[in-house]
């Protein structure tokens, strides 16, 4: 009898674990956008974006992020878990591209004919566990708050940043922690959101060397050296 009490208490043991486990997994992929935490926020649009060509495409853009806060209300950050953009109209058939980060430039490389996204993070949880990312084309490759995506026959692939994107103004919507108040972002509106003189010349370009404030973790140092 000692014993099957034991099995039963062990299997209910078990059966507790998983469903803590459970009720910790906090996947964005798997969250209900009506039943989100509440320090978890989501914004959807479609959203005008000027080429370099100066032509306009329409774009639609979903991004999920989680806001964080000290107790005095003075370092908001927000980071993004999720975020999709999505070409419309006669571009609809490309790939839509999916990273959990802040997505700022969207150009055509006529060159190499590839659509290309540079991304960034205000977070250095995020630039370390993506591992450092650094300017490969200068001598002394210095480390970058940018990734670089392109787009190929295989989808999107990150590449490192290239020297076409150094120098591009930003052209995609990132101050979104606000609420939008509209469901299509015109290009008036970026202007009035993210013309502000206190942006960080990070923001508002593509920068060859950005002012990096992070420092490597352990964890990543020992990823560089292959340990």
């Amino acid at each position: 009898m000692t014993v099957h009490v034991s099995k039963v208490m062990h299997r209910g043991a078990i059966t507790l674990v998983l469903l803590l486990l459970c009720a910790c997994d906090t996947r964005p992929k798997h969250v209900d956008p009506d039943r989100l935490p509440n320090d978890m926020v989501q914004r959807k649009w479609t959203e005008d974006v000027l080429l370099d060509d100066g032509s306009t495409i329409v774009v639609q853009r979903s991004v999920l992020f989680h806001e964080t806060n000290s107790l005095s209300g003075d370092a908001y950050n927000a980071v993004e878990q999720d975020a999709t953009l999505a070409f419309t109209g006669d571009l609809a058939s490309l790939p839509a591209w999916h990273e959990p980060l802040m997505a700022l430039l969207l150009y055509r490389d006529p060159s190499a004919n590839e659509w290309t996204i540079v991304a960034t993070t205000t977070s250095c949880d995020v630039w370390n566990r993506k591992d450092e990312p650094r300017v490969m084309y200068l001598p002394d490759k210095p480390n970058t708050l940018y990734w670089e995506y392109r787009q190929g026959e295989n989808g999107w692939r990150e590449v490192p940043l290239s020297r076409l994107s150094v120098g591009l103004p930003v052209n995609l919507l990132h101050r979104y922690q606000r609420e939008l108040f509209t469901s299509h972002v015109t290009l008036e509106f970026k202007k009035v959101r993210q013309g502000h003189r206190d942006s960080s010349e990070e923001f508002l370009s593509i920068v060859e060397r950005p002012r990096v404030n992070c420092m490597p973790s352990v964890e990543a140092r020992w990823r560089r050296q292959g340990l």
